[in-house]
């Protein structure tokens, strides 16, 4: 799950990059690191999450 987050999040960082005027990257490659970096940080908030209410899916 960690791979296929920080997949679609360096996808999603280039794109946001292309279609936000906004976006704190100016280049390809710093664009898909924010969003890998953002969607390896999600799926870390989510285990933690999991991980203090006792490891039960919800």
């Amino acid at each position: 799950m960690p791979i296929v987050c920080g997949l679609l999040g360096g996808i999603l960082g280039v794109v946001g990059m292309l279609f936000m005027p906004d976006f704190p990257a100016n280049d390809f490659l710093t664009a898909a690191a924010v969003g890998i970096v953002s969607g390896l940080a999600a799926t870390g908030a989510n285990q933690i999450g999991k991980q203090l209410a006792g490891g039960k899916e919800k």
